[in-house]
């Protein structure tokens, strides 16, 4: 199972850099189950790509504590090889981050596994199960 995004979806980092030529970087984040934000930084040119295709991230982000050490009991770890699975934009979420010294953006994500069913670690994933 796939996650496409719609057409209106595809056209917004488009827009969005059409709209802040200035940026040079968006930040990729993703909140794991502590409330801290982890992810990546990429330069503008690669961001469409991110919402056509998504980016790899590792699961073990979801076996952090709060001190960023690896919780190997809970099974995401290095036991398991630290599998990347797949993260997708979470539309509308893509933002400028005013506080940069650089023009820099930010854009949400959502893991999933490969075949596009959602990661069952992702913070967004067990409350969409607790309020379902």
């Amino acid at each position: 199972m796939s996650v496409p995004l719609r057409a209106v979806q595809l056209t917004e980092p488009s827009l969005f850099l059409q709209e802040h030529p200035e940026v040079q970087f968006v930040d990729l984040l993703i909140s794991d189950m502590n409330g801290v934000v982890r992810g990546k930084r990429i330069e503008r040119n690669s961001l469409p790509k991110v919402f056509e295709k998504g980016i790899n991230l590792p699961a073990s982000l979801f076996a952090l504590d709060i001190t960023g050490s690896t919780v190997e009991s809970t099974g995401l770890g290095l036991d398991i090889g630290d599998a990347d699975r797949i993260c997708y934009p979470i539309p509308g979420t893509l933002s400028m981050e005013p506080w940069q010294k650089r023009p820099t953006a930010q854009l949400l994500m959502t893991m999933h596994e490969l075949e596009g069913d959602p990661f069952f670690a992702d913070p967004r994933e067990v409350l969409r199960q607790v309020v379902a």
